[in-house]
């Protein structure tokens, strides 16, 4: 059976700040982040799903610091364009803040890559990561 996964994310924390996986949480909500608090790549990703038949996917954004949010669309349409990655993520759904005074060139700057599909923005987001 094709499956395509139309909800994942992708981090690089060596490359850029994810302040949600700044260090290990534990909560009701959310549970243990520990295991989450390391990169995990395309390379990770295709790893995970090599038992079964996937066949596209889906990155929605993954709480990149928010003025990398871009950045994060274009590391990802590059991850895309490699060989190795075999098309994957073939959907990206980015962050902007939809109230922001700058969103209309946030959103074309987003709209430059080709991979591009969407804008998520968390609304219900608690201050205290461990809630």
């Amino acid at each position: 059976m094709h499956i395509v996964d139309a909800h994942h994310h992708l981090w690089d924390r060596d490359r850029y700040a994810y302040p949600w996986l700044a260090k290990p949480v534990v909560s009701p909500v959310v549970g243990d982040t520990t295991p989450l608090c390391q990169n995990y790549l395309v390379a990770d990703f295709l790893a995970d799903t090599a038992g079964v038949e996937l066949v596209k996917s889906v990155h929605l954004q993954a709480e990149i610091a928010p003025e990398l949010a871009v950045e994060e669309t274009r590391w990802l349409q590059g991850v895309a364009d490699d060989p190795a990655a075999k098309g994957f993520p073939h959907g990206i759904v980015a962050f902007a803040d939809l109230a922001a005074p700058d969103v209309e060139a946030v959103l074309e700057a987003h709209s430059a890559f080709p991979n591009m599909r969407g804008i998520r923005q968390i609304l219900n987001r608690h201050a205290d990561p461990a809630i």
